[in-house]
């Protein structure tokens, strides 16, 4: 069961671009453009499900060709808040992270002292993806009913509001609401793709390591 959301989103710099100077789709940041302009986390677990969504809406070739692009001109870093600080400090212009990175930053930082702002891709494309976590008991578990309990609660509004209230991820419980000023997520605009897979996961790291990532 699906429990919370995050939205894959491109954090910049406000002092070196505005909305308008940002591409249309995620596919376009890995372009001489952008060469030393732009971040990724190559390690990060949202990176790896979003090759699969780029499988899935594009092939496999474009994929591939994408990858190769942000390993020849975007810059690599160990962690999605790592990433986002270089946008911060100036190093870079603009990065691809999770939204609920910044969402915690801007609210240690105050809004209005952070430089940077979330962008979101929209249209269906890549970059708009959201990924979910979630919860389900397993066949093997000897405390079933314990264990559908827990899961229940933490589809309920109270296990809802524990869930995102220090954490900007979007609650699915129709009756919840974060205590983050979230883009709405039906303004979000996500591509439909299915549940990434293990064996979509390990397609995905093959291409990692076929892009030099690895």
């Amino acid at each position: 069961m699906a429990l919370s959301g995050r939205s894959r989103v491109v954090v910049y710099d406000t002092r070196k671009l505005s909305e308008k100077d940002l591409e249309k789709s995620v596919l376009n940041y890995a372009t001489p453009k952008w060469k030393n302009r732009i971040g990724y986390v190559p390690t990060s677990g949202a990176f790896l499900e979003q090759i699969v969504a780029i499988v899935k809406l594009k092939g496999e070739a474009a994929a591939l060709k994408w990858l190769k692009g942000l390993k020849e001109y975007g810059k690599p870093y160990a962690k999605n808040s790592v990433a986002l600080q270089a946008v911060e400090n100036g190093e870079i212009d603009a990065a691809l992270i999770n939204n609920y990175y910044w969402h915690a930053f801007a609210r240690e930082k105050g809004v209005q002292n952070v430089h940077t702002r979330l962008n979101f891709v929209r249209h269906r494309d890549p970059g708009a993806l959201v990924t979910y976590s979630g919860a389900a008991v397993l066949k093997s578990s000897q405390n079933k009913d314990e264990a559908k309990k827990f899961v229940a609660f933490l589809a309920g509004k109270e296990g809802q509001r524990a869930l995102t209230a220090v954490r900007a991820e979007y609650p699915l419980n129709p009756h919840v609401v974060s205590t983050f000023n979230l883009e709405p997520i039906a303004k979000l605009e996500a591509p439909q793709v299915s549940a990434t897979t293990v064996s979509e996961k390990e397609h995905a790291t093959r291409l990692l390591e076929q892009a030099g990532m690895k």
